[in-house]
């Protein structure tokens, strides 16, 4: 039970983290006009640190991989995102002090104890799941193992303006956001054949702005372990961009 409840403090806390630094970008609303700039290269920026015991034994690794605009500074949007990252990186790093302070007192219960201990690993990595000349859109996953039968998943993902840098929302991109949220709930009940998944659930845990997009369409999705079992890893629902269109901005 204390290793759920951490699990799903995390994931809070890694959701309050992505939106306490969109805040702090926020920018001038995008336009609609095409932008002539190229299309940004993405490096990575990494966020590592190793935590140890007093007895010099390490407890807790992190690596937390971001995008980079490789020139970043040659364009404004591209700065902008590079730092949205920085900032993101950094707040998990701040974050897992806490997760490091658990290892360390478990570690040393089971020292104290003669049981075997398992180092705690946190992680994330990224892809680019769509991009064209006005935005790009990215796919986060977040790995962590606090001891327990298997690691927990999660998936992030963010998508931006490439003319002003600014985080789009799910509230940024259709005209009337309660019509198109309804839209997407009934494509998405309307692809749960045989009641995969419970009925109410899809509607309880959905969150509009775990999205992501692709060549396909718009892609939303569901922490692990809310609608299914873990086993089922993240349920994704695929909804064509022609669904939408007319609700689109």
């Amino acid at each position: 039970m204390k290793r759920t409840i951490l699990s799903l403090s995390l994931v809070l806390l890694l959701a309050l983290s992505a939106c306490t630094t969109a805040n702090s970008m926020a920018s001038s609303t995008p336009s609609g006009t095409p932008s002539a700039a190229p299309t940004p290269v993405w490096n990575t920026q990494t966020f590592s640190k190793q935590y140890t015991a007093p007895d010099g034994t390490v407890v807790m690794t992190v690596e937390f991989k971001m995008p980079a605009a490789e020139d970043g500074n040659s364009d404004p949007a591209w700065t902008q995102i590079n730092a949205y990252y920085e900032a993101e990186g950094n707040a998990y790093l701040e974050n897992a002090q806490e997760t490091a302070d658990q290892a360390i007192d478990e570690y040393t219960v089971a020292s104290a104890s003669g049981y075997s201990f398992s180092p705690y690993s946190l992680e994330s990595s990224y892809s680019v799941s769509y991009q064209d000349e006005h935005v790009v859109s990215f796919l986060r996953s977040y790995y962590s193992y606090i001891g327990g039968a298997h690691p927990s998943t999660f998936q992030f993902s963010e998508v931006f303006d490439l003319k002003s840098g600014q985080r789009l929302a799910f509230a940024d991109l259709f005209s009337d956001t309660d019509a198109a949220q309804s839209k997407v709930l009934e494509a998405i009940h309307a692809q749960n054949t045989d009641s995969v998944y419970d009925e109410t659930a899809l509607d309880e845990q959905f969150n509009p702005d775990y999205f992501y997009l692709t060549d396909s369409g718009y892609v939303f999705y569901y922490q692990s372990e809310t609608i299914a079992p873990h086993a089922a890893g993240i349920p994704e629902f695929t909804i064509p961009y022609a669904d939408l269109q007319d609700l689109q901005k």
